[in-house]
């Protein structure tokens, strides 16, 4: 299980460092935030893909989101994570 600790709404990508495991098609996060912990789980696919952008653009360059239903017991159903490069004010 991957750990995503919030720093109070700031990024948390120290525990997108890790590598998911190989032949495995979803992989489970916690994600840590003040009071309580949320779980998802997501395609590996998509954990590759948003290293892959962190890489490319940097930490501070990129935003995920992570979306779904929130359910009963902090769960996060039908989860799926999304990498997008930062817009920056300047760049228009």
């Amino acid at each position: 299980m991957t750990t995503v600790t919030s720093n109070r709404g700031g990024p948390a990508l120290a525990g997108l460092s890790i590598s998911p495991p190989e032949r495995k098609p979803r992989v489970r996060l916690r994600i840590r935030l003040p009071d309580h912990t949320l779980t998802a789980e997501i395609a590996a696919k998509s954990l590759r893909k948003a290293q892959k952008a962190i890489r490319e653009a940097s930490a501070n360059n990129i935003v995920l989101v992570l979306e779904g239903r929130l359910i009963a017991g902090d769960v996060i159903a039908e989860a799926g994570l999304g990498a997008q490069p930062r817009a920056h004010p300047n760049a228009l």
